[in-house]
């Protein structure tokens, strides 16, 4: 991490323990969330049905800010729906098959594999993952939940999407790189090679790197939680015109980091209608679990709301708060109003 900046992009937090830590879950998965389908066809990319070597995994971790061991019991996983469970006979095999044959659960770690495909002609919009579990901290048991979305776009013969493969989203001391690869698909073709690609980091177009799809995130680049924009152009002289054709983004953990920022929500936690929500960002010492005190230190704060498809800047502020109304969330084109959500990007220095 470096010694003077310290940026974040959301939190994980999950609730306080009664020994005054702080339980954190995060699902990671070895292979992009992704697929694209032609409504008219049928056909899908990348497929998962029939074939191993695509077919991604989802890992649950869980840890706390001071350390100490969590052991994760009773995996639950829910599909687009928290109210039923998946369903996955008994047995003592390492992976067990979901009775719908979607799925696969590895008994003892809890990760789930998806081993059919999720998008259809019937299904071409995003589904949700829900992960819910028992953490048992010092002898305390807490219940967790955490959910992923799968990225499922229509794929016509001019549309293009992104999406990033890392070979983990948390680095520490032990592990302190992580490895990202962007890739681009149009339609149902892989046209990575014929673009090129720009990375940038939290929001800004300050290029990280350049002509390459791939990026090596080490700790020093990490502030806590950063988040890192693949961008892909036709050409390189397409960049300086920002002509995206599309764009993925992930966010790097540094759980070993000094310091991270986390964000607390005012009394309204969804946008709506006369209902703004007031995000206020803190900076907290993650070896001691508590915040920091910026009395005397001068500290720098800019805050970011980002629309969370284009990544464009709706606004920003100067302190460490800011306010996401309406304006930022509804677009009205041609009388049609379409929703967004918005992703909120802070740092600070002293």
């Amino acid at each position: 991490m470096s010694n003077t900046n310290f940026s974040a992009t959301g939190g994980v937090t999950i609730k306080r323990l009664r020994n005054g830590d702080t339980l954190f879950v995060l699902l990671t998965t070895d292979k992009p969330l992704f697929q694209a389908v032609d409504t008219q066809t049928g056909g899908v990319v990348p497929q998962w049905t029939n074939n191993t070597a695509n077919q991604p995994t989802i890992t649950p971790t869980c840890y706390t800010a001071k350390g100490i061991n969590v052991v994760l019991t009773q995996h639950k996983w829910y599909w687009n729906s928290v109210e039923n469970p998946i369903e996955f006979p008994s047995g003592s095999a390492e992976w067990l098959t979901s009775s719908d044959g979607h799925f696969q659960l590895k008994q003892a770690t809890g990760e789930l594999k998806i081993i059919k495909d999720l998008a259809s002609m019937d299904n071409p919009a995003n589904d949700t993952l829900t992960y819910k579990a028992v953490a048992s901290v010092a002898g305390v048991e807490y219940p967790i939940m955490k959910s992923i979305d799968v990225v499922i776009h229509s794929a016509g013969e001019s549309s293009y999407n992104a999406y990033i493969f890392a070979d983990r989203m948390i680095i520490d001391e032990d592990n302190p790189t992580a490895n990202l690869t962007a890739q681009a698909i149009c339609g149902l073709s892989d046209v990575t090679s014929s673009l090129y690609c720009v990375w940038t980091k939290n929001g800004t177009s300050t290029q990280v790197k350049s002509g390459s799809n791939t990026l090596a995130v080490g700790r020093e680049n990490v502030d806590g939680d950063t988040l890192y924009v693949a961008s892909f152009y036709a050409s390189s002289s397409e960049v300086a015109a920002g002509n995206v054709l599309c764009r993925a983004y992930i966010r790097i953990t540094d759980r070993a980091d000094e310091y991270a920022i986390s964000f607390t929500l005012g009394d309204n936690k969804q946008v709506d209608t006369g209902k703004p929500v007031v995000v206020t960002a803190t900076v907290m010492n993650m070896s001691k679990n508590t915040a920091v005190d910026m009395t005397g230190k001068s500290p720098v704060w800019g805050m970011k709301a980002l629309r969370s498809d284009t990544l464009t800047e709706l606004k920003s502020t100067a302190s460490n708060t800011i306010t996401i109304t309406t304006a930022e969330t509804d677009v009205t084109t041609n009388g049609k109003t379409t929703y967004y959500d918005v992703m909120v990007v802070a740092e600070v220095s002293w």
